[in-house]
Formats: C-alpha cells, structure tokens, sequence
C-alpha cells in the first residue's frame, strides 16, 4: 500500500486501518445474519492477518496456532450447516 504522496504505508497504519475495519464491521447491524460468503471473507481477513501477526517472533507464532485452528473449525461448521 502507497499514501497519496507515493511512500509505502508503515506497518502501524496498515495495522490500524485494520483495526478501524474490524470494529466498523462488529458495529455495522446486519438484520438478515452473515451470508456465508461474508464469514468467509471474514476468516479470509482473519487468517491473513494472523500470518502477519506471526512474523513477529516465532513465539507469537507458536501462540497463534490456535486462532488458524479455530478459524479451519468454523470453516467446517459453516460448510456443515
């Protein structure tokens, strides 16, 4: 990602824009429930982000294990439902 002046947008920025993207969806209402392209889109975002996360330091890594796991899980519940 690029500014409008051309320079690469720092790792915090990037970060805080997802953050903001995060919350605006937990506080967007949704009267007819998740489609479940939506959720995947949203598991999508999550496993990336974690992948990024996990670039940190091999034991942040190691604790994040646990959210792809649990993101593969719901993946399943939704194909099941």
């Amino acid at each position: 990602m690029w500014t409008a002046w051309g320079r690469p947008i720092g790792i915090e920025e990037q970060a805080d824009r997802i953050a903001e993207a995060a919350c605006e969806l937990t506080t967007t209402p949704v009267a007819s429930g998740w489609s479940a392209a939506g959720a995947d889109n949203a598991l999508v975002a999550t496993d990336t982000f974690v992948d990024a996360l996990a670039q940190v330091d091999p034991d942040v890594r190691e604790v994040l294990v646990a959210i792809t796991t649990t993101t593969a899980t719901v993946r399943q519940r939704l194909v099941s439902a």
